[in-house]
């Protein structure tokens, strides 16, 4: 094999081991792994579930969470809008233009998980249930940290 040639093959093995190792450190803890299947057994009938007031039916939605978008909240939540206690957990279905469910996105509110960020562990599922994303994902504090109120939930506004 000439020269150059098993060069540019050892810098394609080392980049993709290096994606691997990266992907590996940087996804769900093995805690979060876990409070995200806890959380899918409650949330298990969730299309159930009160709607949040205000958004009673399919909402356009941002391109992170879909075109079209539809929420649901526990009974816990429901009951305590505008301050959404501990155990609350917010769900929103994400669709695109024909109305296919692309992801389910969650919040749930559990005391002392993440105080600097409003106690709130955040999960997306996939449409088949598989869990993308858990924990304290950055990119949903970095959006949620500009809700009314300081709770980072959007549900809430105007309660």
């Amino acid at each position: 094999m000439p020269r150059i040639a098993r060069i540019v093959l050892s810098i394609i093995v080392v980049f993709s081991l290096s994606l691997i190792v990266g992907c590996s450190m940087f996804g769900p803890s093995d805690e979060d792994t876990a409070q995200a299947g806890a959380l899918m057994d409650q949330m298990a009938d969730y299309n159930q579930w009160e709607t949040v007031p205000g958004y009673d039916d399919w909402e356009q939605g941002t391109s992170v969470h879909g075109r079209v978008v539809r929420y649901f909240v526990n009974d816990i939540a429901i009951g305590n809008m505008r301050d959404l206690p501990a155990g609350s957990i917010i769900v929103k279905e994400g669709y695109n233009r024909d109305r296919e469910l692309q992801a389910v996105t969650v919040m749930q509110r559990i005391a002392g998980y993440d105080p600097e960020h409003g106690d709130w562990f955040w999960a997306r599922y996939s449409p088949s249930g598989e869990l993308t994303h858990a924990g304290s994902v950055a990119m949903c504090i970095d959006c949620h940290q500009d809700a009314e109120g300081d709770d980072y939930s959007f549900a809430n506004a105007g309660f």
